[in-house]
């Protein structure tokens, strides 16, 4: 998972964390606005500011916004926020007698918060760029197709570092560029977009609406993007134009049709299920595997020689692979990064069977979800070998990769976990994983959640 993209919650933790060390360091005999209590006022203190800052889409823009528009949109929050405060201050307690307007209030109020606030934001801010700068292969990279108006556009956004985590590959247009900078840029013209030397290393197609229309050769190539894990958007160029100062974002007001809902592209929806996975893993690390890992480590060593976890390369979100965590439940052998388990197979330990019966030996993965790699929800991460070879013959199949692996998901719950024997199988699971892509809420993270605590207590006859 991108880093960059996580910089919003600890963002909005940091202000929370600034506000109550603040209500907490005012001296002792100052009453903190019309409440006695300090726990009560810091609450109220964050609650507000934090609410203002997330209605205006601070922590979940954090990460892409560039940071002269940021600091506008932090200054007017904090207005916001004084006014209000001023103005519940007034309406209840002037007329209450509640107040006691004392300068460490007024310290707190009018320097500590813009003033440590400020200081974060700018600390968050570098990070940002350190992220950014020190690893280029985190920057989104986009291909452009359309007429060199539309590139012009685009590239000035980028030169201006308004899209901070983009990056213009290249462009196909059928119209001769004048400029010498986009003239090294161009790739061709637009019946020369090919698959497989246009989309390698690319994120974003971005093709205006009206070329897409008039080139049903065009059609037929960015169909097949997903394949090579390039999501197409579609541009109104005419709005774009008049629109120089839009973020790239499918938030924002500019037109762009992609061509599939996908709920976890809004950064509200993302935000708020990456909050879930770390307060649900966090519980589970400590009240759980603490002392879980310990018990089954030692069942696992008495009874074969070995590593206590078997750790395995999957591929996972934009195709990344990472260190997939489970208990180790069979014999060591040469086949386990190859070759799937099967019902009474021989490598599988005592210990092992049943580990993978009660799905003990994925208890681990609660630890990359801490770490980013993976989600509690989710298509399940496949192994580097077949997720090359199905790529290859299952239609769609990397549109599974747009999000993040999870421990449990909806083809498993839908009966499709477990041994693949037919290709069928495969193609059924992708299936099933891209209509979560395309669906997903709170209440089918839940729902599946549920339905995979059900089918441990039952049994699984798949899980073997």
């Amino acid at each position: 998972m991108e880093k960059n993209r996580c910089l919003g919650l600890f963002v909005f933790f940091t202000d929370i964390l600034i506000i109550f060390l603040g209500v907490y360091l005012i001296p002792e005999h100052q009453r903190i606005f019309f409440y006695e209590s300090r726990l009560t006022s810091a609450i109220f203190y964050s609650s507000l500011f934090c609410g203002i800052n997330t209605f205006n889409h601070v922590y979940s823009t954090f990460y892409k916004i560039y940071s002269p528009y940021l600091a506008k949109k932090t200054l007017r929050n904090y207005v916001i926020f004084v006014l209000l405060v001023l103005f519940i201050f007034w309406r209840i307690g002037a007329e209450n007698n509640f107040v006691n307007f004392s300068y460490a209030y007024l310290f707190f109020l009018f320097v500590y918060i813009p003033a440590l606030t400020s200081l974060s934001r700018l600390f968050f801010i570098l990070v940002r760029k350190r992220l950014r700068y020190r690893d280029p292969e985190k920057l989104h990279r986009l291909l452009v197709i359309g007429d060199t108006k539309l590139v012009n556009q685009i590239y000035c956004q980028l030169t201006s570092k308004r899209w901070i985590n983009y990056e213009l590959v290249g462009f196909y247009s059928d119209e001769t560029p004048k400029e010498q900078t986009f003239a090294s840029l161009c790739l061709g013209k637009i019946e020369d977009v090919k698959i497989n030397n246009s989309f390698k290393y690319v994120h974003y197609i971005l093709c205006s609406l009206g070329t897409y229309n008039r080139n049903p050769a065009l059609q037929q190539v960015l169909n097949e993007a997903d394949n090579h894990m390039a999501k197409v958007h579609f541009v109104e160029t005419d709005f774009f134009y008049n629109n120089q100062n839009m973020l790239l974002d499918n938030n924002s007001s500019i037109p762009m049709f992609s061509t599939r809902k996908e709920p976890l592209d809004d950064d509200k929806n993302f935000t708020l299920k990456r909050l879930c996975d770390i307060v649900i893993a966090f519980l589970v690390n400590v009240l759980v595997l603490s002392w879980l890992i310990p018990i089954v480590g030692l069942l696992i060593k008495l009874e074969s020689k070995g590593p206590v976890f078997f750790i395995q390369k999957r591929t996972g979100y934009n195709n990344h692979e990472f260190n997939c965590l489970k208990f180790r439940s069979m014999y060591v052998n040469d086949e386990a990064d190859k070759v799937q388990a099967t019902k009474n197979d021989s490598r599988i330990t005592e210990i092992g069977k049943f580990l993978r019966k009660t799905n003990l030996d994925e208890m681990p993965q609660f630890i990359n979800v801490l770490k980013g790699d993976m989600s509690i929800v989710g298509p399940r991460p496949h192994m580097v070998a077949h997720t090359e070879y199905y790529s290859k013959e299952i239609e769609k199949y990397m549109v599974r990769q747009y999000i993040l692996p999870g421990i449990t998901g909806w083809a498993q719950v839908m009966g499709c976990r477990g041994e693949t024997k037919k290709q069928e199988d495969m193609a059924r699971r992708v299936q099933h994983d891209i209509w979560y892509l395309e669906n997903w809420t709170v209440w089918l993270d839940i729902k599946i959640i549920v339905l995979t605590v059900v089918q441990v207590v039952k049994g699984d006859p798949k899980a073997y």
